[in-house]
C-alpha cells in the first residue's frame, strides 16, 4: 500500500470511529478538577467491528499546579480503587499493576519514596520479570511528572533518586509514537477489559479504561489498544492490570467505566492517583 493510501486509510478509521462516538460532557471548569482535567466516555459499535465502551481522563503533564501524582498501595490485602481514591482524597484514580489475588499485595517491583514495597516475584511465577508482560515501568519523577520507560533492574531504582515512585508493569504499548512489538499470547491477542496510561505528543496524560466481557463492550486486544492510542495522539503508553481490575474513578463522578466482574468493582493492590 502506498504511503498516501495508508494515511487515507487511517483517517477513514479515525473519522468512522469518532462519528460513532457518544462523548460525555467535560467536567465543568468551575469544578474541583478544573479546566485542565477532562473526563470522556465513548461508546461505539464501529471500532474494530465491535461494541466498545472506553472511558478516559485527560490531565496536563505540565500544568499540575499543586496536584500530585502518587501510587497508593496495600501490602497484604486488596482494596477497591474507589476506596484507595477516597482515602487518599484523590481527584482521579486508575487501578495499577498486577497483584496476588489470594494473599494481596503487588507481584512486581513497587517503590514509593525510596522505599521498596515489593520486588518482582520469582521468574517462575506468572507475572515475573522474565515475562514479556512486565517489561515496562510507570514512573513518577522527582519533578512530579509521569514517565513510561523500560524495566530496569531493581538495584538501579534503589540507587536512583530521580523517581518518587516506580511500578513495574506492562507490556509497553507505544514508544515515541510507534507500536512496541508484542508477544504472541492469548493475554495479548484476545479481547479483554484493559487499563493503560499514555503520554501524548502535546504533553498530556491519558488514563484509559476499556470495558469488556459484556454485550455492549467487547474489550480490546493489545494490538487494537495500540491502534486506539495512536488515534488519540499518544507518544508513549503502557498497559496496566486489566480484566475485572479495570476501574477508572473521578472525585465528581465516582467510577466512570463499567467494571466487568458480576460482583462489581474488584479490589486491587495498587492504584495510580492524582490528588490535590
Amino acid at each position: 500500500m502506498q504511503k498516501n493510501q495508508v494515511i487515507i486509510f487511517f483517517l477513514f478509521i479515525a473519522m468512522t470511529f469518532l462519528s460513532a462516538c457518544t462523548v460525555c460532557q467535560n467536567l465543568k471548569p468551575s469544578s474541583d478538577l478544573s479546566k485542565e482535567i477532562y473526563c470522556q466516555n465513548i461508546q461505539t459499535n464501529s471500532f474494530f467491528d465491535s461494541a466498545q465502551k472506553i472511558s478516559l481522563v485527560e490531565v496536563s503533564n505540565r500544568s499540575l499546579g499543586n496536584r500530585q501524582w502518587s501510587l497508593a498501595y496495600a501490602t497484604d490485602t486488596l482494596i477497591k480503587t474507589s476506596d484507595f481514591a477516597t482515602n487518599s482524597k484523590a481527584l482521579v484514580a486508575i487501578n495499577g499493576g498486577f497483584f496476588n489475588m489470594r494473599e494481596g499485595g503487588s507481584v512486581t517491583y513497587l517503590e514509593v519514596d525510596d522505599q521498596v514495597i515489593n520486588f518482582t516475584d520469582n521468574e517462575a511465577d506468572r507475572w515475573a520479570k522474565g515475562s514479556p508482560v512486565v517489561e515496562g515501568a510507570l514512573i513518577i519523577t522527582d519533578k512530579n511528572s509521569l514517565k513510561i520507560g523500560a524495566n530496569r533492574r531493581a538495584a538501579y531504582y534503589q540507587r536512583s533518586r530521580q523517581e518518587k515512585a516506580v511500578l513495574i508493569t506492562g507490556p509497553i504499548l507505544l514508544q515515541k509514537g510507534r507500536r512496541s512489538s508484542l508477544a504472541n499470547t492469548d493475554f495479548i491477542n484476545k479481547r479483554h477489559p484493559r487499563s493503560c496510561v499514555c503520554e501524548t505528543f502535546d504533553h498530556r496524560i491519558l488514563l484509559v479504561a476499556v470495558d469488556g466481557r459484556s454485550p455492549d463492550a467487547a474489550g480490546m486486544s493489545l494490538p487494537e489498544l495500540q491502534e486506539f492510542l495512536l488515534l488519540k495522539n499518544c507518544k508513549n503508553a503502557i498497559n496496566l492490570d486489566g480484566g475485572g481490575s479495570t476501574t477508572l474513578w473521578t472525585k465528581e463522578q465516582g467510577i466512570v467505566n463499567s467494571p466487568s466482574d458480576k460482583t462489581g468493582e474488584r479490589p486491587v493492590a495498587n492504584v495510580l492517583i492524582l490528588s490535590q
